[in-house]
């Protein structure tokens, strides 16, 4: 992206991690390139270990909460590759990442997001980790 190195205080991301066609790391990678030391990133992304994903291998149904075979959805509202919570820790670790806040979160209709409670809402809390801290 076309900005400075350490020149943003705040990235969202918000249930698009689930919907790259390719490695997310390198979008964390470039999101550590571009927040200030103190920056923030908060996200959000469905949780592959959910109740709702177990129910669904159960009855012989694709884990995901959007496939890629469902004939009603459009390719923009599929979810290419949803996260276990394990693998989130992993890849945002990976990228430079510490976890302040990290929790899962149930809706309404048994689906469950990886997420932090509480202002801003529905969003996970990470702080870049400084390089050999």
């Amino acid at each position: 992206l076309p900005f400075e190195d350490n020149s943003v205080d705040l990235i969202l991301i918000i249930k698009i991690l689930e919907k790259f066609t390719f490695d997310a790391m390198y979008v964390l990678l470039e999101i550590n390139r571009l927040l200030k030391p103190d920056g923030l990133l908060f996200m959000s992304t469905p949780n592959l270990n959910s109740v709702r994903s177990f129910l669904s291998m159960i009855r012989g149904d694709n884990p995901n909460l959007f496939t890629a075979y469902k004939p009603e959805e459009q390719i923009h509202a599929r979810h290419n590759r949803e996260y276990s919570i394990n693998e989130v820790k992993i890849i945002f670790e990976n990228s430079g990442f510490l976890f302040e806040i990290f929790t899962t979160i149930l809706h309404s209709d048994g689906s469950w997001n990886i997420e932090a409670p509480g202002p801003p809402s529905g969003l996970r809390q990470l702080r870049q980790h400084p390089p050999g801290g």
